[in-house]
């Protein structure tokens, strides 16, 4: 059985990955950096700190009903619902960014999760146009036509969304949007809504 303390560090995680579920669907709903969300780092900290079939349902939930959201929203007839919503590469993504967090952030430190961040960030890149390459006809279909598509998506993900790029913007929002949910767990987890483990009792030592 679960002890008192460990109870109360899972609704503790919980609660910080629900209230980052509602962040993530509003930051999706209201004008942003392109690629600045929270979704991954909500999958990343969902692996890492949710220890049932939660880790994996808020981020993809997150993610399904703000692009049903944003389909409606914007409008777009030139699209169906599923040509503009739910790319499977994408949901890929925030599927493995879960998978990291569970197989390599849930006994690290702030430099792990780090990297874990970038890996992810990088792993979308890598997946997205990989998947463009595959089910599109603008390039051939091998080893030199994959490398074109990626070379091709160099500039484009490095100029066309303002600060930073497409790619620039996801590494910068992946980073600051898993510290700050993984710093806020650890900072209530550290006495503020959690009470801290009692130190146990030094034994004296017989002479």
């Amino acid at each position: 059985m679960p002890s008192e303390m460990q109870t109360n560090e899972n609704r503790l995680a919980q609660t910080c990955a629900a209230g980052m579920a509602v962040a993530a669907g509003l930051m999706r709903l209201i004008p942003h950096p392109y690629n600045f969300t929270p979704v991954a780092g909500l999958g990343m900290f969902g692996g890492a700190r949710l220890r049932s079939w939660w880790a994996y349902v808020l981020p993809l939930t997150v993610m399904a009903v703000s692009d049903v959201l944003l389909w409606a929203i914007q409008g777009r007839p030139d699209y169906s619902l599923w040509q503009y919503a739910f790319n499977p590469w994408v949901y890929a993504c925030f599927f493995l960014a879960v998978v990291w967090g569970q197989l390599l952030i849930r006994n690290g430190g702030a430099g792990r999760i780090a990297a874990v961040s970038v890996l992810v960030s990088v792993q979308f890149f890598v997946v997205t146009n990989f998947g463009v390459w595959l089910s599109g006809s603008l390039y051939s279909r091998d080893l030199s036509g994959l490398i074109a598509c990626y070379i091709a998506a160099i500039p484009f993900f490095g100029t066309n969304a303002p600060p930073l790029g497409f790619f620039g913007n996801q590494v910068i929002g992946d980073l600051f949007y898993t510290g700050l949910l993984f710093g806020l767990y650890a900072l209530l987890r550290g006495g503020v809504l959690l009470p801290r483990r009692p130190r146990q009792p030094a034994v004296a030592r017989m002479p």
